[in-house]
């Protein structure tokens, strides 16, 4: 699996951070969402991915 960037912000302040595990990722960038801040992920690929289809990232064939 690629690297996924986790990108957030809330107010002025925003932050990244590198995962290689998407289910990591995905914890973290929900855990985000949950405490207010506005979140996304983008992968290998460029694409970005919006909390509501973070889903997609924990299938195991991505290419459906």
């Amino acid at each position: 699996m690629a690297a996924l960037i986790i990108h957030a912000s809330k107010e002025a302040e925003s932050t990244r951070a590198l995962f290689t595990s998407p289910v990591i990722a995905v914890a973290k960038a929900r855990g985000l969402v949950k405490a207010g801040w506005l979140v996304h992920i983008t992968d290998g690929a460029g694409r970005v991915i919006h909390p509501e289809t973070f889903d997609q990232l924990l299938k195991f064939d991505n290419q459906i």
